[in-house]
């Protein structure tokens, strides 16, 4: 990295904009020690320059002084009495007086020169994200999140550097120093990561993924909370193999719910002639009405070819998305719900009203079985959550578990995707596989082609889902608003 041994205070060569003594530092107006007024511009124009360079490399530098503190440890540790190594950034400050910059010598130029580098670090970090186009996933997430409040950021910069040297003027060491310059820079995201209050859609939201998530959904977390760090960790996992992984675990506790939600045990297997018995048994109620007279049996024909005629129209616009199919469907619908009302009132007449009760529990019961046979492949026996979204989105009565899955698909819908469970699984991919052969080094391959599947078990997890698979709409959410404010902050440790 090319770091430079200190050297003797004496050794410094010197400058001619840099004042040799406390008397030259503040000059006697008319001595003739004052400097003139072309000096003092070219004095302003160089602390100019020195705070464009130090500030347009105030992140590399940042980065390079991070790398330097165990290097300079391992160093002194096996070469104890050497004079050391100088950081990074004292390096950048020696060879910019070597140039003949000058250095600030009092407060006023400090502070100034200190929001300057502070300033051009920002406004120079924003200009090369905009020119920056990341090939990976990972890559183009730290681009967006570091873009998304530039304003705030510069303010942050400005706030940080004035804490920071002002830190440093009042004798506070270079930890105290640093300390005050990560807390200037988050000065401005200071709203945002204390309050977080969730927009009334977040909270609709919120509770509805709680709900699936307590029956066993789950969701892709960078989908429900695009925070950095779940799209950092999605990325690097393969957004498509997140998604195939989640689908996939959701497909069980999918099929599961939909059995309870018309009472079938859990070993019982989910098909056509599985639902025809359970609608069978519900019907019940309905064929003691029809034993009573001749009229009523011959509604209760017509409403079982009014529920199976809506039924196949349904499934003709699910699979072609014919608006005819759909009208047809909801006319033979609007049909059944007319004769059930006339069994219901005919129970009434008849002073039987718990049988009412009864037909509308069996009236719902049944039309749950459609909506699965709807949504069912009969080859795999899983059950589509889009279709049953698609059902609750056109005002079919869904309750229970059949409604827990439709929301939560319509709140996370890159997360419930069937087609998915038939490809191959999400294990390693191609990915996974090609690292040993572009990476010299195989432990370290090993480590990428391990990871990416362990990271998907932990974005898969029910801790982690618990956690971080939250919605939060505000505009900027509380990890990233910490993140740029540090990130604020560092523009002004650049000394």
């Amino acid at each position: 990295m090319g770091f430079v041994a200190d050297k003797p205070e004496e050794q410094k060569p010197a400058s001619r904009f840099v004042p040799d003594s406390p008397a030259q530092e503040k000059p006697v107006a008319g001595s003739e020690s004052e400097p003139s007024i072309g000096d003092r511009a070219l004095r302003t124009a160089g602390l100019a320059g020195r705070s464009l360079i130090q500030g347009a490399a105030a992140i590399p530098t940042l980065m390079a002084d991070a790398l330097y503190a165990p290097i300079k440890v391992i160093n002194d540790a096996r070469y104890p009495g050497t004079t050391g190594m100088r950081s990074p950034s004292s390096a950048l400050s020696g060879a910019l007086t070597q140039a003949g910059l000058p250095e600030p010598a009092n407060a006023t130029e400090r502070i100034g020169t200190s929001i300057g580098s502070a300033l051009t670090g920002a406004g120079t970090t924003q200009l090369a994200l905009g020119a920056m186009r990341p090939v990976g996933q990972a890559g183009e997430a730290i681009r967006q999140t570091m873009m998304t409040q530039p304003a705030r950021q510069g303010v942050g910069a400005v706030t940080g550097a004035t804490a920071a040297t002002g830190a440093g003027e009042m004798g506070a060491g270079p930890l105290v120093q640093g300390a005050a310059g990560m807390a200037g820079g988050m000065a401005p995201f200071g709203g945002q990561i204390l309050s977080g209050r969730p927009s009334p859609e977040a909270m609709q939201r919120r509770e509805v993924l709680a709900r699936g998530q307590d029956a066993g959904l789950s969701a892709v977390p960078s989908q429900v909370d695009p925070s950095i760090t779940n799209r950092l960790l999605g990325g690097y996992s393969g957004k498509a193999a997140t998604e195939q992984a989640i689908s996939l675990k959701n497909q069980t506790p999918t099929n599961r719910l939909a059995r309870q939600a018309i009472g079938l045990p859990e070993d019982a297997p989910l098909s056509v002639g599985t639902l025809e018995q359970v609608r069978n048994q519900a019907a019940a109620p309905y064929r003691e009405i029809a034993a009573i007279s001749p009229s009523a049996a011959n509604y209760l024909e017509r409403l079982r070819q009014a529920r199976f005629d809506a039924n196949e129209n349904f499934q003709h616009f699910a699979r072609s998305g014919d608006p005819a199919a759909r009208r047809a469907a909801e006319g033979h619908r609007a049909q059944a719900e007319a004769i059930e009302q006339l069994f219901e009132r005919y129970a009434t007449s008849v002073n039987r009203p718990g049988l009412v009760d009864e037909l509308r529990a069996s009236r719902q019961r049944i039309a749950q079985t459609y909506e699965i046979e709807r949504s069912l492949n009969a080859t795999t026996g899983d059950v589509d959550s889009r279709i049953l979204g698609q059902s609750l989105d056109r005002g079919a009565p869904m309750t229970g578990p059949l409604r827990t899955i439709a929301q939560f698909q319509q709140a996370a819908p890159r997360s419930m995707i069937p087609e998915m469970n038939s490809q191959t699984p999400p294990g390693v991919s191609p990915f996974d596989v090609a690292v040993p052969a572009i990476s010299a080094n195989p432990y370290g391959a090993a480590g990428m082609m391990l990871g990416r599947p362990l990271v998907r078990s932990l974005i898969t997890s029910d801790t982690y889902q618990a956690l971080m698979a939250q919605p939060n709409l505000n505009p900027l959410n509380r990890p990233d608003a910490a993140g740029l404010g540090l990130l604020s902050g560092g523009y002004s440790q650049n000394k």
